[in-house]
């Protein structure tokens, strides 16, 4: 073959690699303006609960579908349930009341030892949290508590017993 022949073949090839990386760019740019799923999305968002204990015998669960994670305090927000918050600012609220059940936000520890605690179901077991609820991040499957009460005078009950089942 002589070198004049060996051009067409060679452009061909450079125009089909060109054509593969463009589409290749095309696909991600596409699953990149779709949130990162690609072409065949298996994920199914997974439900948060969030358990509000107003008394040791008055609970209430809330499911939510959350898509990314968000915050302890943004998951109770979207439950739709009325919150009253204390802003002390820098990021750090305090949740005074909820569904009435509380203080109210101007003296947000109003009833001395009884506040909203805020705990997490490790699958076993309720749990304090280290951190703030506006500090937390939860996403699918989490199972978040609220309860009115002084520190560890009742516990929730327990989420394997409560939540529903499929």
């Amino acid at each position: 073959m002589r070198k004049g022949n060996l051009l067409i073949p060679a452009l061909i090839t450079i125009i089909n690699i060109a054509l593969i990386i463009i589409i290749i760019f095309a696909n991600t740019a596409q699953d990149s303006e779709a949130g990162g799923q690609g072409a065949v999305d298996d994920h199914q968002a997974e439900p948060v609960y969030i358990v509000v204990g107003f008394s040791p015998d008055d609970f209430r669960v809330e499911e939510l579908q959350i898509e990314a994670p968000v915050s302890g305090f943004e998951a109770l927000e979207k439950t739709g349930l009325e919150i009253s918050v204390h802003d002390f600012g820098d990021g750090f609220l305090a949740v005074c009341a909820i569904e009435g059940i509380g203080c109210p936000s101007d003296d947000c520890f109003c009833a001395k030892d009884t506040y909203w605690n805020y705990h997490y179901w490790d699958g076993t077991e309720w749990m304090d949290y280290q951190v703030g609820a506006t500090e937390t991040q939860i996403e699918g499957a989490a199972v978040e508590g609220w309860r009115w009460g002084e520190f560890e005078s009742y516990e929730l009950p327990p989420a394997d017993e409560i939540l529903p089942h499929e």
